[in-house]
């Protein structure tokens, strides 16, 4: 259905790139007499006699009866949350689940054109079903992973310097376990990306001006989702597929839930969707 979508139809961009919806939600808020706080970390969410009460900070108490969490659902449960006040997400449900996958991505500044390229280029490995193999079933970086780029540049030429383009390369990869050491492997498996880019025709990468790499432990550090998973609880099953986690939460009367991780989904429309959904019923119902 996204294929076709995609391919016959036609689908919105933003200018200036996904940010720039942030950035107009920001000075919408703002306009509306919102305070937005940054680099301060939320220590815990507050609970009493079964209803939120505030948030607090590392530098202040917020005192309110509704809180909306835009965050991984289950890291904000085991990470914000008291287990006790919690009793449908215990720590043991929450480390039973099966996370979904993760991604490897490299972001690079390259000195030249890629015509060739589209704005979205996806290159699958021969032995596709491999891939899928490595990551759910081994638990390791796939040896042959199927490559998405996006050429931002081509759409619109002023996101990279004259002559140049910037690239967002990603490869699936597995939510963290032990059997891969992230760290240790980050330059190696980013050089292997490279050298697949190179076989496909994407060459020039390793020259890059700008090069960096993200991986599921970066992820993990710097957005807190559980396990460096993208998407939040796994879809591999049929139950898993229809039993997302809702936005209201189940324990605690005020709490509320938007983000990748819970109902409607991920992709930055339905991400979007969510956080609308639940300030609309907010609003109406006024709880």
């Amino acid at each position: 259905m996204m294929g076709h979508v995609e391919a016959h139809e036609g689908i919105y961009g933003v200018r200036g790139g996904t940010y720039s919806i942030v950035e107009g939600m920001a000075k919408l808020a703002k306009e509306r007499g919102v305070e937005i706080v940054t680099d301060t970390e939320v220590k815990r969410i507050a609970v009493k006699h079964g209803r939120v009460s505030g948030v607090e900070t590392s530098e202040h108490f917020y005192e309110s009866s509704t809180v909306i969490a835009n965050g991984d659902v289950l890291s904000i449960n085991k990470m914000l949350l008291q287990e006790d006040e919690r009793p449908s997400m215990t720590d043991r449900k929450i480390n039973n689940y099966e996370p979904s996958l993760s991604g490897f991505v490299i972001l690079a500044g390259v000195p030249r054109l890629y015509n060739h390229l589209l704005h979205h280029t996806v290159f699958y490995p021969e032995h596709y079903a491999e891939e899928f193999r490595d990551i759910f079933e081994y638990k390791l970086a796939p040896k042959d992973p199927a490559l998405y780029i996006c050429h931002s540049g081509y759409s619109e030429p002023g996101m990279a310097p004259q002559g140049g383009s910037n690239l967002f390369i990603l490869a699936n990869a597995p939510y963290l376990s032990p059997l891969v050491n992230w760290e240790g492997d980050k330059q190696n498996y980013g050089q292997h990306i490279i050298n697949a880019l190179e076989h496909v025709g994407v060459n020039g990468v390793a020259n890059a001006e700008v090069l960096m790499h993200y991986t599921p432990q970066d992820i993990a550090n710097d957005t807190l989702a559980h396990k460096g998973s993208i998407y939040g609880i796994s879809s591999n099953t049929v139950r898993q597929t229809f039993m997302r986690p809702g936005n209201r939460s189940s324990d605690i009367e005020g709490l509320w839930y938007v983000g990748g991780t819970t109902h409607p989904g991920g992709g930055t429309p339905i991400v979007t969707l969510s956080g609308r959904l639940v300030g609309e019923y907010i609003a109406e119902h006024r709880v």
